[in-house]
């Protein structure tokens, strides 16, 4: 289900970029942009003489369309939607809100639109830590092309991205710990510990919310690594069929990914083990952060007064 969900919420990602680009800013030179964008177009071109409305219009109709009937998929294919913050964490619709009739409906909405916004808000975040390690001053065609995809985020200046990023990032969080169960894996126990945090006092919440956003942006780094592991992966079967074009793709996104730690080893021919090292790095980075954060959410707090 979560391929499905991927499939489902990237297509709904480039509706949205649609939604918010003119037709003007788009260079479809770029095959990183061009190759959707040209689809999109097409769509497009066929369905607005039968939905009779602007272009604008006709993406949301489209979007919506597409939000619905992602829902109703999910309902019939699997008993829950959930969402993740961090690899232990996990948020349900409570139990009461999973009995038949318009509660359930109403929930199974709700989890579904917070399970697109966590994606897009992670996607957002994936940009910005790519931009951070960015080489300065340096633009690459998959760069420019994150960038489009990113939009309307990677439109704010760099000094404001975190900041957007953390409000974001704790209104989902606060959100999901408000409408939704949240539990955590507990090593050894038979089943996942609940964190209840709409029972703690108000100071205390906030905290721990804000700690649980930490969690959340965190999983941008758990995406980077999926990521480059597919490059890799794709450069080494591009090697073997002797594929130029799909070795052009993942050497541009491995780059992309590493920024100012890529060595471009086999651009000159030889052998570059920074990917496998960067990524085995940002494994056990992201795995120690999600250790320490989600074990600073268990820990009691004692207020002061």
């Amino acid at each position: 289900m979560q391929h499905l969900s991927f499939v489902f919420n990237i297509i709904l990602v480039f509706l949205f970029v649609k939604l918010c680009s003119k037709n003007e800013s788009e260079f479809f030179f770029n095959p990183f942009v061009g190759l959707v964008s040209t689809r999109i177009n097409k769509l497009l071109d066929f369905l607005k003489p039968v939905l009779a409305m602007p272009e604008q219009m006709a993406i949301l109709v489209i979007a919506t369309f597409l939000f619905l009937f992602k829902t109703l998929l999910f309902s019939r294919l699997s008993p829950v939607i959930s969402i993740s913050f961090g690899e232990l964490i996990t948020c349900t619709p409570m139990a009461e809100m999973s009995v038949p009739g318009t509660p359930a409906r109403v929930a199974l909405l709700v989890f579904s639109l917070l399970n697109t916004s966590t994606f897009i808000f992670k996607f957002w975040s994936f940009y910005f830590l790519t931009s951070l390690i960015a080489v300065p001053l340096r633009k690459t065609r998959a760069s420019e092309a994150f960038s489009y995809y990113a939009m309307p985020f990677s439109r704010l200046p760099l000094l404001f991205q975190p900041v957007a990023l953390l409000l974001l990032h704790t209104a989902l969080a606060y959100i999901c710990s408000s409408v939704g169960h949240l539990t955590y894996l507990q090593l050894g126990a038979d089943r996942p510990g609940v964190i209840a945090l709409t029972t703690a006092p108000f100071a205390i919440r906030i905290v721990k919310t804000i700690w649980l956003g930490m969690l959340s942006f965190s999983d941008a780094i758990m995406i980077m690594v999926q990521v480059l592991f597919v490059s890799i992966i794709g450069s080494m079967i591009a090697t073997v069929l002797r594929k130029k074009e799909l070795m052009t793709l993942c050497s541009e996104t491995t780059e992309l990914i590493l920024g100012r730690f890529s060595r471009g080893g086999a651009s000159r021919g030889g052998l570059d083990f920074t990917p496998i090292i960067f990524f085995f790095v940002a494994h056990y980075g992201y795995m120690i952060i999600c250790t320490f954060v989600t074990n600073l959410i268990n820990t009691p707090i004692q207020l002061p007064f």
